[in-house]
């Protein structure tokens, strides 16, 4: 009975009472060498069809698909030109994949689903029987076989996200100098380092997640603080600062009002406040609130 191979490596079989006189070589040559080609072998892939190759199967013989690590490379004449990919068998295994073919790599079986080697990034990978997958979930592996960028970029797509529970904390810097965290019922931002935190934007805008920005800077250094659903209360500009007609300023409960005419019947304070008139005027200027809690009570200085 002639030799049968295994399943998955294509391992030598021998059967009963053949190969007499050969056993040892066709042993070594179909078995020994073949598992040291499965645990330790390399194969250069460097011939691409449509920016695709398929690994080559073979019972007994060295074979791209046996080989414990893949090293994908260019034809030498631009190829692979755009993204490419590279089928195996749909038979479990490890495979190492060094990809230095010029484009991003898939690797997957012939119907299944793969994983992308971004160019000039190594990846270990597993082909599971019917897809090939990243063989844990270490955030390593993840941005080595995951992510178009070099290095470790964390790339998230749109619509993904990152969630961090009420008990973890985003560390930045040496000392962890500083940290973003939840802890459960309020939000922090924690500088506390040697240095400062800085905020800066062409336009800065902040306020409650309903909408509302209560504090606004924009491009020009020019302030806005606002209040409740947004109405202007103070601005600072190049002169000073500014406040919209019938705002006040308060010292205490007293306030600092400014308008244009008599406050009588307009303007409502407390004893002890001032109204600066913009209108003028003989003794007409400067008004304070004498009596009374009310809009009268106002005389003119």
């Amino acid at each position: 009975m002639a030799t049968q191979y295994s399943t998955i490596l294509k391992l030598g079989l021998p059967q009963q009472g053949e190969l007499d006189g050969t056993w040892g070589d066709e042993v070594n040559n179909k078995v020994t060498n073949m598992v040291e080609e499965a645990i330790a072998g390399r194969k250069v892939i460097n011939s691409w069809t449509t920016n695709s190759h398929t690994l080559t199967v073979v019972e007994g013989a060295t074979s791209e698909s046996r080989a414990a690590i893949l090293t994908l490379d260019d034809d030498g004449a631009g190829n692979p030109s755009a993204a490419a990919t590279v089928i195996c068998p749909a038979n479990s295994k490890i495979y190492v994949v060094q990809n230095s073919c010029g484009q991003a790599a898939t690797l997957k079986t012939p119907s299944g689903t793969g994983i992308s080697v971004p160019n000039g990034s190594t990846a270990v990978l597993v082909c599971d029987g019917t897809n090939v997958v990243i063989p844990s979930a270490t955030l390593e592996n993840v941005l080595d076989a995951g992510n178009s960028t070099s290095g470790k970029d964390i790339v998230v797509s749109a619509g993904d996200d990152v969630t961090f529970s009420s008990s973890s904390i985003a560390y930045f810097g040496a000392g962890n100098a500083l940290k973003i965290y939840n802890n459960g019922s309020n939000s922090y931002i924690d500088e506390v380092g040697t240095g400062s935190l800085f905020i800066r934007g062409i336009d800065i805008q902040m306020g409650t997640p309903f909408g509302a920005a209560n504090f606004v800077m924009d491009v020009d250094g020019a302030i806005d603080l606002k209040y409740g659903s947004g109405t202007l209360c103070i601005s600072t500009s190049a002169t000073g600062v500014d406040l919209p007609a019938g705002k006040a300023i308060k010292v205490g409960t007293p306030s600092i009002y400014s308008g244009s005419g008599d406050p009588n019947s307009t303007v409502t304070a407390v004893p002890g406040s001032l109204y600066m008139n913009s209108a003028g005027g003989a003794d007409e200027s400067l008004w304070v609130k004498e009596s009374g809690s009310g809009n009268t009570g106002w005389v003119a200085k």
